[in-house]
């Protein structure tokens, strides 16, 4: 730790050395500069001119040689300062690199140390644990063999002692298993009646409740058939004023469709009744008679079929050719209508 401080003191004695020689050359410099006081001349003389003013610029000349020397040296020093200066300020932080690298391995080397010192303790106190753990231990065996000992001369002991009781123990334990064994009838008898009770008592329990579950079950469903009963006659009550205005309404269009359906009815009877005696040949000896017959219409007016359904058969057989004569029918074209004439009966009389 010495040694590390002797080099910047060194370093910083060289710094303030140099700066002493140049504060003393500065002030040479500037008492040579100074003009020397001109006394006063007594003897006048001839002066030339010329070898003044050369003497002058020489002075000049002189003088400014000499202070650009004094700068070249000032500048000189300064730089030297300034390396001075920046090795100072290296070294020095070079000495605080390595002072701080050596007060780290100083702490690194303590830590070290006190662990080592930290784990002999530990091992030492470890081993001390055990070694008193191993005496533990011995005595513990020892005295585990000291009271085994003891135990069997108790258990000798005690074994003398139970052989001569065995006899009285088991006359006893005879004598306090019938006792039990009446007390355990005893109890289970009392138990018996205990359990018959409380499930004659359970039974009668669930009997009243379900009286009265079904007391409750007949009263709501007296309640919901009433309820339902008076729905239905609520809604039949409804519908019956429903199907009463529906009739009404139906009975007032009716009156008004049937007249013009019955009008087209007439119509197209007349009309079929005209084609089929159009076609139909009436044979003498007809007069006075008559045929009915049923006819069947496709959509077109098209005879599907056609049969006599009552009449003199002659005449019915007439009438029959006549309607297959004609093929096909005229048929309304509004659908009400025209479902009259699908399947319908037709009265021929000559």
């Amino acid at each position: 730790m010495k040694s590390s401080y002797s080099l910047p003191l060194i370093i910083a004695c060289a710094l303030h050395l140099i700066l002493g020689v140049v504060l003393v050359m500065s002030v040479e410099f500037k008492s040579e500069s100074k003009p020397q006081p001109v006394g006063t001349v007594i003897d006048a003389v001839v002066v030339n001119e010329t070898a003044v003013q050369q003497q002058v610029d020489k002075i000049k000349k002189q003088q400014a040689d000499k202070r650009r020397k004094e700068a070249e040296r000032l500048a000189k020093a300064n730089e030297e300062l300034e390396r001075v200066k920046k090795l100072a300020e290296q070294e020095r932080q070079k000495q605080l690199a390595e002072q701080k690298k050596a007060e780290q391995l100083e702490q690194d080397r303590a830590q070290k140390e006190q662990e080592r010192v930290a784990a002999e303790l530990a091992a030492k106190q470890a081993a001390e644990v055990a070694k008193q753990q191993e005496i533990e231990r011995q005595n513990a065996i020892a005295e585990a063999k000291k009271a085994e000992a003891i135990k069997q001369q108790k258990l000798a002991e005690q074994k003398a002692a139970e052989d001569a009781a065995k006899e009285a123990e088991r006359a006893r334990l005879a004598k306090e298993a019938e006792r039990q064994k009446a007390e355990q009838e005893a109890i289970a008898a009392k138990e018996q009646q205990r359990l018959a009770e409380e499930a004659a008592k359970k039974a009668e329990a669930e009997k009243k409740k379900q009286i009265e579950e079904a007391e409750k079950a007949r009263k709501r469903a007296e309640k919901e058939a009433a309820e339902r009963k008076e729905r239905e006659l609520e809604a039949q009550r409804q519908a019956e004023l429903e199907a009463l205005m529906a009739a009404e309404f139906a009975a007032e269009q009716s009156a008004q469709l049937s007249a013009q359906q019955l009008s087209e009815k007439g119509k197209y009877q007349a009309l079929i009744k005209s084609k089929v005696e159009r076609n139909w040949r009436i044979g003498s000896g007809f007069e006075g008679k008559h045929c009915v017959l049923n006819i069947r219409l496709a959509q077109d007016g098209l005879v599907l079929n056609t049969q006599s359904v009552e009449g003199d058969p002659a005449v019915c057989r007439s009438a029959v050719a006549a309607v297959r004569q004609a093929n096909t029918l005229p048929v309304p074209s509004d659908p009400a209508v025209f479902a009259e004439f699908k399947d319908f009966n037709l009265r021929l009389e000559p």
